[in-house]
């Protein structure tokens, strides 16, 4: 309000706020992965603003704010980010692809097997009495068995597939 003097009355004028304030955006800290950090700041010339700035960080995505002058009025303002996949590594950089791979070696293995009681009287049989007329009789066998293993077969080529995310 205004007070006009020097007259016979006192004139009182009063005005309200009725504009909306300004709304503007600023970004910083672009291509991170991070996010983004936004500024949004308020101007308002009759009744100013509640809040002259307010700054966020870590934003990913696009958004809209509010801001608001001391009468109650409102503005609003956006701010686009862009998000895009940037490589962590040079395109033609030798990558090394890990990999466990399982190979195979040959083995061999004697058992003893029992065999049966009419291989008592051939040679390849050991044989033991253990009763009237009972035999336990035995012979080792040799056999070649695969055995598995697991080992690095780490390779190198020329690829860059890793990809983050930055915001700008």
């Amino acid at each position: 309000s205004q007070i006009l003097t020097g007259y016979d009355k006192t004139i009182y004028a009063i005005w309200k706020d009725t504009t909306a304030p300004t709304c503007t955006v600023a970004k910083s800290n672009l291509n991170t992965t991070g996010g983004v950090t936004v500024t949004v700041t308020c101007k308002d010339k009759e009744s100013g603003c509640m809040e002259a700035s307010h700054t966020y960080t870590g934003v990913k995505s696009n958004q809209t704010y509010t801001v608001y002058d001391n009468e109650g009025n409102s503005g609003t303002c956006s701010v686009t980010i862009n998000a895009a996949n940037t490589s962590t590594c040079i395109n033609g950089e030798n990558v090394t692809i890990p990999k466990t791979c399982t190979g195979y070696t040959t083995k061999t293995e004697t058992k003893s097997v029992r065999c049966p009681s009419s291989a008592i009287y051939t040679g390849d049989c050991w044989c033991s009495l253990i009763g009237p007329n009972q035999y336990d009789c035995v012979k080792n066998v040799t056999t070649t068995v695969q055995v598995p293993y697991n080992y690095d077969c780490s390779y190198s080529e020329y690829r860059c597939y890793e990809y983050q995310k930055t915001y700008a």
